[in-house]
């Protein structure tokens, strides 16, 4: 199905190239229309998008706002191309504006080149980094384009969607800069990539935010998920799949999924000591291009808490980094 309609909100699946499918963005009816995510730049993208909005008697010039829940291009890359055709204003936390409004050469100066040697010490092959960069490159040039605009929201803040407010909640973890928009009175959130309804979302490493300034994206965003679970909402709109109607339901599934992982892998450390790597390939087999990452982050993450706990000990040879239980 193309497009839901609910409560005067629009849900249009946006087609994709990647293993998680359809990105869901959000139309918000009124004197204008808003939109929640934007979808990635494809030609194939626009035309759905141009398509579906056609059967709802509007166009892309209708759009006016654009509320983006995090920079990732399934969500951002096609920002820009609908703001230089509507006029329509980008908004986005001030933690993830960065990535939206550079190019691939600047984000490889700010964040790309910090993998080199996080992937030796994590045990890769000396070549993976230059796989790594090159895949990256292809997926932010082919799918996104920088946005020469863009407006930064906060946590609290009111914005306006037409004859709705959504409250704004930043809600990291996913992303140093990821945002649900809340409404309090249908008491709908849309949630991005925090909650989804058959897939754990992945708190992805941003190695840049944690060498300058100690993010660490699991603890983030298990806090993240607490904090959510206190929110009075009846239907949850997310970034993929299906809308959620329990959400602590779900949220209390993800922390207990969380748990098991950190004891399977203190279990695994208790076996020897591991590089990252090896703990990767153990959890998720061997895992291709940048899938690698997003194994890595979920090890990293859990490495940091066990380490917190005081549970596990590293140590460095030959430059990488390895991982036994304590005790």
């Amino acid at each position: 199905m193309s497009r839901l309609t609910l409560n005067g909100v629009h849900k249009i699946e946006i087609p994709t190239s990647f293993s998680v499918g359809n990105i869901n963005v959000y139309i918000l009816d009124g004197p204008y229309l808003s939109m929640i995510d934007a979808g990635i730049k494809t030609d194939e993208a626009l035309f759905t998008l141009e398509r579906e909005l056609y059967k709802m008697g509007r166009r892309i010039e209708d759009i006016k706002k654009i509320y983006l829940t995090h920079s990732h291009v399934d969500h951002c890359g096609l920002s820009q191309r609908i703001s230089q055709i509507s006029g329509g204003r980008v908004f986005l936390h001030r933690y993830d504006r960065y990535k939206a409004v550079s190019s691939f050469k600047e984000l490889f100066d700010i964040e790309y080149r910090l993998y080199k040697s996080y992937f030796h010490e994590a045990g890769l092959s000396p070549s993976f980094w230059q796989t790594f960069v090159r895949e990256m490159e292809e997926v932010w040039t082919t799918f996104s384009e920088p946005a020469s605009s863009v407006d930064t929201i906060e946590h609290g803040e009111i914005v306006e969607c037409g004859e709705r407010k959504l409250k704004v909640l930043h809600l990291p973890g996913h992303s140093r800069g990821s945002l649900c928009y809340l409404d309090e009175d249908s008491r709908i959130l849309f949630s991005g990539d925090h909650l989804l309804d058959r897939i754990s979302p992945n708190p992805l490493l941003e190695l840049y935010s944690k060498i300058e300034y100690g993010y660490r994206s699991l603890e983030t965003y298990l806090n993240s998920l607490h904090i959510t679970r206190r929110l009075d909402v009846d239907l949850v709109l997310p970034g993929h799949g299906d809308f959620i109607e329990d959400h602590r339901k779900l949220i209390d599934h993800i922390l207990k999924h969380h748990q098991y992982r950190a004891e399977r892998i203190l279990d695994t450390l208790a076996e020897g000591e591991k590089t990252k790597s090896e703990i990767c390939d153990i959890l998720f087999g061997r895992l291709e291009g940048r899938e690698v990452l997003l194994g890595l982050s979920e090890v990293e993450g859990h490495l940091e808490l066990l380490e917190t706990r005081g549970d596990i000990i590293k140590r460095k040879k030959n430059g990488h980094l390895l991982f036994y239980k304590k005790g």
